[in-house]
């Protein structure tokens, strides 16, 4: 481990000319989906925040008892530490650390999982969306709290060999302008496959939300909106907002499939529904748009134009002929 002192001392400068008094980080790896077994075996790596960003430090292996440890430390409260164990190809951080001169050493635990391919067990425990019905386009925002409520981490598989696994699809029209997501961790894993937004991001037991927005666009006065549901979904909230729009003439124009119940709310159109299954088709029609002379400025100044330039050259034709008479 004495690389891991001189790799801190160059690329971490300290303030003071001694050295830090050396630390350890110590532990084991369990496997939660077995009861908390010791992992023999398993891949642990440290790693160390510089500008921001962990680098990697150190690497070693657990022993047949599933424990590691990391000698010769820096225990300066100027760094922190990332332990972190990888197993069956998935890689789980710990907690991060702060080592000191008067706690030089730590022990920690690292859980890890088992995985699994099929089925899938994911499954959203509450689905929001909300359609904005603005003058030329329509911006759709949905929020989805996504469970997976087994003791492994779901990895999907891929469908040919050599290909992606699958864990998540996202099946928004296809004809979006462009999507963008809350957190930028899925904004970088989600990737556009056969028109289907997909990721391979491994889901680790508990609950992640999801919150993505696209906009789709909205020519004319009536515009459709269909949407697959991906997963089985216990409680779904579909609102819609309309701006710039008679609210009285927007509700009447609204209808939803499959029948969804709707609620009361004195600023937009709302439904809810629960118990949905995967595959189930939302379709909401919008009627009577906002309509925007802004959206049609561009053809209307088109237009005069041609009206001007038509009324000059007959003024012109007119002119030469009253010019050419005895």
């Amino acid at each position: 481990m004495q690389y891991l002192l001189l790799l801190l001392t160059v690329v971490l400068p300290l303030q003071e000319p001694e050295l830090p008094v050396a630390g350890a980080i110590a532990g084991v790896v369990v496997n939660e989906s077995r009861g908390d077994a010791p992992v023999a075996n398993a891949e642990v790596a440290l790693r160390v925040s510089v500008d921001g960003q962990f680098i990697l430090a150190a690497e070693t292996h657990t022993d047949e008892r599933g424990q590691f440890r990391f000698d010769d430390i820096p225990a300066d409260a100027e760094y922190l530490y990332l332990p972190g164990a990888t197993w069956e190809s998935i890689h789980y951080p710990g907690e991060r650390i702060r080592l000191t001169a008067q706690h030089p050493t730590v022990s920690v635990t690292i859980p890890v999982r088992d995985t699994i391919q099929s089925p899938s067990p994911l499954r959203v425990r509450s689905h929001e969306i909300i359609i904005r019905n603005e003058d030329e386009a329509i911006r759709v925002t949905e929020t989805m709290t996504i469970d997976n409520p087994v003791s492994a981490t779901w990895v999907g598989k891929p469908s040919r060999p050599g290909g992606r696994a699958r864990t998540l699809r996202l099946s928004i029209p296809g004809d979006f302008r462009r999507v963008t997501f809350q957190n930028e961790f899925f904004g970088k894993r989600f990737v556009l496959i056969d028109e289907e937004l997909v990721t391979d991001v491994p889901w680790t037991p508990g609950q992640r939300e999801l919150q993505f927005t696209y906009v789709l666009p909205a020519g004319g006065t009536e515009f459709t909106w269909n949407r697959p549901l991906d997963l089985p979904t216990d409680q779904l909230q579909l609102r819609v907002v309309h701006d710039g729009a008679d609210r009285s003439a927007a509700t009447n124009s609204v209808t939803a499939s499959p029948p969804l119940t709707p609620t009361e709310n004195d600023q937009d159109v709302a439904f809810t529904a629960s118990g949905l299954n995967a595959g189930d088709v939302l379709q909401i029609q919008l009627g009577q748009r906002p309509f925007s002379l802004m959206s049609y400025a561009r053809w209307i100044a088109v237009a005069l134009l041609l009206v001007a330039v038509f009324i000059t050259i007959f003024r012109q034709k007119k002119l030469r002929l009253s010019g050419s008479s005895p």
